[in-house]
This record gives C-alpha cells, sequence and structure tokens, in this order.
C-alpha cells in the first residue's frame, strides 16, 4: 500500500464516527489472501476497525462484506480506496434518510441483484459506486455486490463487460457508464418477479428467510424460475434454502406449488443422484397422483445400486398417496 494510501486511512479513522466490523469471506480462490493482506493493512491502519474472518465453503467470489447485503469483491486500491472508506463510514454511522431514490426501495419485496464492475484505474467508477451504494444501505432486498473487473477479469468476462463502470440487474439488466438513479430504481421497482436472479433469491435463502420468498411467490401468484434452478443446483447448501421455501409453499398454496412439476420433471433425467433425490423428494411434496408411475419407475431402477435415490422415491410415493 502506498504513502499516501496509509495516509488517507489514517485520518479516514480519525473521523470516524464510531468502531466498526468488517467480514472477510475466504473462498477457495487464490484472490482470497490479498484481500485478507489489505484487510490485516486496514485494521492495523484504522483501530477503529476489527476484521471478522469467514470462511466460505461455497465457490463464490471472496468478499469484504460490509453489510449482508453489500459486498465487495476486490482489493480496494487507487480510485476505489476512497469511495470504498466512504462506503464502510456511511455503514459505520446511524442510518440518516436517504434520497428520494433510496426511499423508495425502503417497501422493496422482491429481491434486487445488483453487479457493479470497477476497475481501479476508473476514473469514472467512483461517483457510480457512491451513487448506488446507498441502494443497498437503505433497503435489506438490495443485494449489491461492486465487482473488480481487472481482479476478476473471468467473472466479466462471463457478461462480456467491455467497459467500466457496469451495472446489471439480476443479471439481465444493463446499465454503462454514469447512470441516473432514477433509471435503476424505476425498472427495480417494475421488474417481472420471472426475471428474478438466483444470486437475488439466494441472499433471502442465505439468511434464513425462506417464509418470505414463499410469501413473496404467493403474492405473484408464480414461482419464481429462479428458484426451480437452486432446487436443481449441484451445491447442497442452494438446494437446501430452495427445499425449505417449495416446503412452505407446498403446505400454504398447494396448486401453486405444483407448477413446479413440469420443469422439475424436464430435468430429472439430467441430474446427478444426489440432486435427483432432493429434486424426487420435493416432486413427493408437490405433486400428485399422476407421477405416482415416474416415482414408482424410479424406485425400481434405482434398486441395490442406489438405494438412497430408491428410498427418497418410495418416500415420495408414500406422501402422495396420503394425501
Amino acid at each position: 500500500m502506498k504513502p499516501n494510501q496509509q495516509e488517507l486511512i489514517r485520518r479516514w479513522n480519525d473521523e470516524l464516527s464510531r468502531e466498526t466490523t468488517l467480514e472477510m469471506v475466504r473462498s477457495k480462490d487464490d484472490r482470497s489472501a490479498a484481500m485478507a493482506a489489505f484487510c490485516e493493512d486496514l485494521a492495523s491502519l484504522a483501530p477503529k476497525v476489527s476484521i471478522r474472518r469467514i470462511k466460505s465453503d461455497d465457490e463464490e467470489l471472496p468478499a469484504i462484506r460490509l453489510l449482508p447485503n453489500l459486498m465487495f469483491h476486490g482489493v480496494p486500491s487507487e480510485n476505489e480506496l476512497e469511495p470504498f472508506l466512504e462506503i464502510t463510514a456511511a455503514v459505520a454511522q446511524d442510518p440518516t434518510p436517504g434520497d428520494l431514490a433510496g426511499e423508495k426501495l425502503k417497501g422493496l419485496d422482491l429481491p434486487a441483484a445488483l453487479e457493479l464492475f470497477v476497475a481501479p484505474q476508473c476514473i469514472h467508477c467512483p461517483s457510480m459506486v457512491r451513487r448506488i451504494s446507498p441502494l443497498a444501505i437503505d433497503s435489506k432486498s438490495v443485494l449489491l455486490s461492486i465487482i473488480d473487473a481487472e481482479l476478476f477479469h473471468e467473472k466479466a468476462g462471463e457478461y462480456g463487460i467491455r467497459s467500466v463502470p457496469t451495472l446489471l440487474l439480476d443479471g439481465k439488466f444493463r446499465w454503462n457508464g454514469a447512470v441516473p438513479l432514477s433509471d435503476v430504481t424505476r425498472m427495480i421497482l417494475s421488474r417481472d418477479p420471472a426475471n428474478l436472479s438466483q444470486s437475488a433469491i439466494s441472499s433471502f435463502l442465505q439468511e434464513g428467510e425462506a417464509g418470505k420468498v414463499t410469501a413473496m411467490m404467493i403474492e405473484h401468484q408464480t414461482v419464481f424460475p429462479a428458484l426451480v434452478d437452486l432446487l436443481t443446483h449441484e451445491k447442497w447448501p442452494r438446494r437446501l434454502g430452495a427445499m425449505v421455501a417449495m416446503e412452505n409453499l407446498a403446505e400454504e398454496n398447494p396448486s401453486l406449488a405444483a407448477r413446479a412439476v413440469p420443469s422439475l420433471m424436464d430435468r430429472l433425467d439430467h441430474l446427478t443422484e444426489d440432486v435427483k433425490g432432493d429434486v424426487v423428494y420435493i416432486l413427493g411434496e408437490i405433486g400428485g397422483p399422476d407421477l405416482l408411475p415416474v416415482l414408482e419407475r424410479i424406485a425400481a431402477a434405482a434398486g441395490k445400486d442406489s438405494p438412497e435415490l430408491a428410498e427418497s422415491a418410495t418416500e415420495a410415493i408414500e406422501r402422495i398417496t396420503r394425501k
């Protein structure tokens, strides 16, 4: 870290209104080490900052987590450092009324996943970080990930990003350069629930808010396609939260939950045994008698070679029969 950056952090620490804690979320990604080193330097230069170290078992990007719904994926340097410090200070202080755009999102029910791609040398990125970050501070339903496009070049490449700043909403809607905050807010509020991303729904499920996801589906009378994607996700923690949400839906609104059956059936033959077993379990929760022949074939085919899958199919048959 350069001397001028160290001095900036010291002065910033002196102006902090209170002590604050940041979370360093490490993963298997090799870039975790550089981000962890920055956090150590930050805590050393700023005594009011403490670092909580969290190990992520998932293959997610390592992150410096400022709030449960506000993450920085990168090593804050050059033009990234000052806005990073400003956001951290804003998180540390008492909540203050946001601007009109932020206020409109306080009652947001559908989660919104925003990804803002920036770069250390970008002179326009700091203003975008300052403009967008209050949305996540003002509304827990806004999940904001600020991503260094140079450090995580493969993530930028996944979306075909060629310039920064670039803002994505639910991985589908895109803005380049300076974006009027009113445009972003309007799009967030007018979205079709069918366009919700996995990350948006996962943000609720990871916080133990499966019931809220269920309530949103009932309110909008739709099974979120992204939730079906999570039900068939290869990672068990992702599936677990989605399964709880579907179990709740099956109990509270069985006919709505049954709408997920065709999508799950279309994917069944392409799943690994572990994933298939969980999907079969869910089919037993939300399916009807017309599924019995399929489940009987699965149980017979699994036999002794896949006893856990056979057991899941047998139990699903029993649950449907008891309905």
